[in-house]
């Protein structure tokens, strides 16, 4: 059976459309049950059927995690469908039916179904993926993904979802306080008053929607604003939510979602009325009983909550009761306040705004765990595990209180303590010992957004075994690894999901040990690795705990004061440093102290060395980012078994590979600066002149720093921009002119990492403190923005300062939070404008398998809406002064030549690339350049890369230049698949009009269809039929059909990779036989290229 739609409605019955094939409808018995895996949760369900995934309805799975097997019943089969309707997870009662097993039928099923699905719904998919995170991602979320490493530019859609999602549920982790988060009824009444959610006509007010919004961390959008607006309207339903909603809400066991709760409104429910001629008292008794059996407290409120029940003729089942309780206490203790919440909550995690639900039950009990499991006691925990009760938090808090509550007790508390002394043990003190580290466990790692994620997969963390709940916390941990795996398409296998953790949790806890151990492992730090750091530190760090000593950590600049035991050990180290003529700079103190502790020489040579490795370190720390260690992995590298210089390396190289480019640095640099107020033109300069002096600096390999150090001069701005003017790189030398802000081109080209690692780091002609220096620029780079400068600037002479000590003004100098935060801002808009009609481009993406990252889909944008691209390409050449202009002209000439076959085009586009490249280095040397100038080379770069996709795909985009006009033609080449054979061109062009050809090839004849809205323009192609046939001829090929016609319809759209435009055409067989070769369609692009070429000359 071929699956080819899907569609669910509530809880109902889920419908699979199928056609006939060889499959035998008996395959599928009405009544089995299937299995199926969620995969993911967002505004739709994701299910996996073994192996194959379909996208449903959120309202048709209720309540589903990631993860979660859910049982289906196949409730109908026909030729035409098969009709399934979820029945529960993998420990609901299926009613006794057996689980079906025909796998490989599903399979083939589903599998049919999978390629309808990618193949007619992606575009719809990826469309709403974009959009979705257009909505969602704020400027905080985009500052949160940068210091994970990864620019937005380097995600694809699946990749940025999934990252959004991970990031929203970590800040809200990191916000988590119960006492703030607690809901207060009173402060909630105060909140409404203040707010005023309704205007008058009862619905939302857009100013108080806009707040709310921004309050939240979600984008301040007209579609967020609808979305908040209508389901807010729904959701005043709640408060008029009827007994009769009630009813039809717990029958069907529906969540209580705004939208469920507004559609039982207008439902009939079919429980009404209790049965006929009998009342409650007469079931009274068998009520209690069924109340206790269930484990429901027998009292006056819960006996009302039975008759209730009874009377609409529910089940009094502990479900059934729970679900009465929760409505109930909704619809009493709702709020404007709380259900705006319930609404932006729902929205920043993706789920559709009328899809949140109102039930917070699962959120005060972790809230009430979170609250009092550090207060459990050992008494309470030995009590327990005395006892014949399970182990669980509810009952260690319950003997807690019980033993609070016992007269005279609290020194018995006090002196109960757990025996963890092996040797003497007993059966219950390794129960109590257990217990304890269990409960010290889920202390630490249990929030209010895990607690949720335990309570959606079954695990009651009050009432579950203690070990159940480590290991579902440990999954969740798991999980948070999996995700970063995931969205850089990493395989997340078990050995690389361990790997991450151990690298992110040893990076994190290198910052808190003794920075001592760089004494200790100073004459292994070429080849010592992050792990036998971690080892160093960890032995180093149990010992000064041990004696209670204070120590100053590898992140941390040197402490002040002089409290601890080591500092009153070195309070001569200004000393020590001014009998050096060493400058007293932190750096320099904090070196003499790490070798002081380990008694080691101090003298100028090994205060650099460690200074050197100290500034590796640290740097190595800062950007061993998440992102960046997850592409290592990927690339097989074991960042923990690498030695720091390689690793350090590598880490800058998949650091540009994530967007963190020369380009964007400098961009987000000159937005800054051109934000902020109260710069002359004359400072203007000079901060650019100070990025760009660094930033070369940084790329001459050392030569600048070299020749003051041996001019033994102070390592100051001014001396290096000395330097600078008078080196010489290759030969020639690289001049400065006499105004600072006017630095000219002073540009070198930076080695690959190979050749950096042999000639700089394994190099023991270099020194300690040129490595050192050289360090340090790259750092201060890093580190600098022109708020900084500036806060620098007012009591310092910035060129006269060194630049160790620059580098320690930056750490605590002031920055322009607010302008980051508008630089911020600006990048999540531009995402939010890119979602806007982008269909096509993601269709045209889709069509030729290209990744949907944000660049691609920029650029497919652009090349749909405006199809000039090459034509700026030229104009960018003509106007630049760089040498490879000429170059660049020569080579798109060379692209109609280059019509071969693909491995020659691809080299063609290669040369385009790299000319273009150079010229864009150019331009950016350039002393007035703007960010948007730079934003403008940024596109046309992204741009080059997506016609270089298009290539490998054999689609070329070939550019004519006469007397300044620019005619662009797109050509695909086709000879893989059901179409081998077949070439197809389009040309726009000022001149000719539009223009389109299809010429197929098969046993070495032709035939085409040449179209044009220019009557003349296909006079001449026509005239010229002769010359192309001879053209042809060459590669052995006939015209066996050539007709031409003139039409209207054409469009100036990209060439479609449809069915639809397969058959404009005759098709050509699969067969070896009479299959056209690569050089004979090549030709006959070719020769039709030079056709329209010689027609626009």
């Amino acid at each position: 059976m071929n699956i080819t739609s899907i569609y669910a409605n509530s809880k109902e019955d889920v419908s699979l459309s199928t056609q006939k094939d060889t499959s035998s409808s008996s395959d599928f018995q009405k009544g089995d049950v299937v299995e199926g895996v969620i995969t993911k949760v967002s505004d739709q369900i994701s299910i996996s059927f073994s192996g194959r995934e379909v996208n449903v309805s959120k309202s048709t799975v209720l309540n589903a995690t990631e993860g979660e097997i859910r049982k289906f019943k196949i409730m109908d089969v026909s030729n035409q469908s098969i009709v399934l309707k979820e029945v529960g997870n993998n420990t609901s009662n299926t009613s006794g039916k057996a689980t079906w097993t025909n796998v490989e039928t599903f399979k083939k099923a589903f599998g049919e179904y999978q390629a309808a699905l990618e193949k007619n719904c992606g575009v719809e998919d990826k469309e709403e993926q974009l959009l979705g995170a257009a909505n969602r991602m704020t400027s905080k979320d985009y500052d949160e993904l940068i210091k994970e490493g990864k620019y937005l530019k380097a995600y694809n859609l699946t990749q940025l979802d999934r990252a959004l999602d991970r990031i929203k549920e970590q800040r809200q982790v990191k916000e988590e306080s119960v006492k703030t988060q607690v809901e207060d009824t009173k402060e909630d009444k105060k909140d409404v008053e203040k707010i005023g959610y309704k205007n008058k006509a009862g619905s939302a007010s857009s100013d108080d929607v806009e707040q709310k919004l921004e309050d939240s961390n979600l984008p301040v959008t007209d579609e967020n604003i609808k979305r908040f607006t209508k389901a807010f309207e729904l959701g005043q339903s709640v408060y008029s939510m009827s007994e009769k909603s009630q009813a039809y809400l717990i029958e069907h066991e529906l969540e209580p979602t705004i939208q469920n709760i507004y559609k039982a409104g207008y439902s009939t429910s079919s429980v009404n009325q209790a049965t006929p001629n009998v009342n409650f008292e007469s079931v009274k008794k068998q009520a209690e009983d069924i109340m206790k059996e269930a484990g429901i407290e027998v009292n006056e409120e819960s006996m009302k909550n039975a008759k209730w029940l009874f009377d609409n003729n529910l089940p009094l089942t502990k479900d059934s009761f729970e679900r009465l309780d929760n409505l109930n206490n909704i619809k009493e203790n709702m709020t404007d306040e709380k259900l705006a919440n319930y609404i932006v909550d729902a929205m920043s995690k993706g789920i559709n705004s009328t899809d949140a639900s109102l039930d917070n039950t699962s959120i005060q009990l972790v809230k009430n765990v979170i609250d009092n499991i550090g207060k459990i006691s050992d008494a309470a925990i030995i009590k327990v595990a005395n006892s014949s009760q399970d182990i669980t938090i509810q009952n260690l808090m319950n003997a807690t209180q019980e033993l609070n509550n016992s007269t005279g007790q609290d020194s018995v508390i006090d002196s109960s303590k757990i025996n963890t002394n092996a040797e003497y043990q007993t059966d219950i003190d390794i129960k109590a010992v257990t217990a304890k580290r269990q409960l010290e466990e889920i202390r630490l790692k249990l929030t209010v957004e895990a607690g949720q994620k335990l309570a959606s997969k079954g695990i009651q963390i009050d009432t579950e075994n203690l070990q159940k709940v480590v290991d579902g916390l440990k999954e969740i941990e798991s999980n948070y690894y999996k995700s970063l795996l995931q969205e850089s398409n990493t395989l997340d296998s078990t050995e690389n999901i361990n790997l991450l953790k151990d690298t992110t949790s040893k990076i994190s806890a290198l910052r808190n040990m003794p920075s001592y151990i760089l004494g200790s492992t100073l004459s292994s730090r070429d080849n010592i690795t992050l792990d036998g750091l971690h080892t160093e530190g960890t032995n180093l760090k149990s010992k000064l705990d041990k004696a209670n000593q204070t120590y100053d950590t590898l992140m941390t600049s040197p402490r002040k004061d002089l409290g601890d035991s080591i500092q009153k050990a070195f309070r001569n180290v200004d000393d020590i440093l001014e009998d050096l003529k060493i400058p007293k700079t932190e750096a320099n103190q904090r070196a003499v102290k790490i070798l002081g502790y380990n008694s080691m020489d101090i003298n100028e040579d090994n205060i650099s060395k460690v200074k050197e490795y100290d500034l590796k370190v640290n740097t190595l720390i800062d950007n061993l980012k998440p992102a960046v260690t997850v592409n290592l992995i990927k690339d097989g590298i074991n960042p923990l078994d690498t030695p720091l210089d390689t690793l350090n390396a590598l880490t800058d190289q998949v650091s540009e590979e994530l967007g963190a480019t020369e380009e964007e640095k400098y961009s987000e640099y000159l937005w800054k600066l051109e934000k902020k107020q109260g710069i002359t033109e004359s400072e203007r300069k000079t901060y650019i002149g100070v990025y760009r002096l660094l930033n070369n600096i940084e790329k001459s390999d050392g030569a600048a720093i070299g020749s003051v150090l041996n001019a033994n001069q102070e390592m100051t701005l001014n001396n290096l921009l000395t330097a600078v003017r008078t080196l010489k790189s290759n030969g020639v030398d690289k001049k400065v002119d006499d105004s600072f802000g006017a630095l000219e081109s002073i540009t070198f080209r930076s080695d690959t990492i190979t050749s950096q690692l042999s000639s700089t780091f394994n190099d023991s002609s270099i020194s300690a403190e040129e490595k050192y220096q050289r360090n340090l620029t790259e750092s201060i780079l890093n580190e600098l923005t022109p708020s900084k400068i500036a806060d620098i600037s007012e009591n310092n002479d910035l060129m006269d300062i060194s630049l160790e000590n620059l580098k320690e003004k930056l750490q605590v100098s002031k920055d322009d939070e607010k302008v980051n935060e508008e630089y911020n801002a600006e990048q999540a808009q531009i995402l939010q404008a890119l979602s806007k009609d982008s269909k096509d481009a993601i269709s045209l993406l889709n069509e030729y398998q290209i990744p949907t990252t944000l660049e691609y889909i920029s650029a497919s944008k652009e090349f749909i809406q405006d199809n000039t691209y090459f034509k700026k390409v030229i104009e960018k050449a003509n106007s630049s002064e760089d040498e490879s202009s000429q170059d660049l002209l020569d080579e798109m000439e060379g692209l109609i030549d280059a019509l071969d076959d693909r491995e020659t085009m691809t080299s063609q586009y290669d040369k385009i690339d790299q000319n273009l490249s150079n010229i864009i280095k150019k331009e950016l040397e350039n002393t007035t350049i703007t960010s948007k100038n730079i934003a403008d080379l940024k596109a046309l770069s992204n741009s080059m890369s997506f016609v270089k996709e298009l290539s490998n795909k054999e689609y070329y985009q070939i550019p004519i230049e006469v007397n300044g006009e620019v005619t662009n033609i797109n050509l695909t080449v086709v000879k893989q698949n059901e179409e081998a054979g077949k070439v197809s061109v389009k040309v726009d062009s000022k001149n000719l009009g539009l223009v389109e050809a299809t010429f197929t090839v098969k046993s070495g004849e032709l035939k085409g269809l040449i179209l044009s809205d220019n009557k003349d323009t296909l006079d001449n192609l026509s005239n010229l039929r002769e010359n192309f046939a001879d053209q042809i001829s060459q590669a052995g090929i006939e015209v066996k059909q050539l007709d031409y016609g003139t039409s209207n319809q054409i469009s100036s759209s990209y060439i479609k990779n449809t069915d639809q435009n397969r058959n404009r055409t005759e098709e050509i067989g699969n067969s070896e036989e009479g299959k056209a070769t690569t050089r004979q369609l090549y030709q006959v692009a070719k020769a039709f290229v030079l056709e329209v070429k010689n027609l626009a000359e």
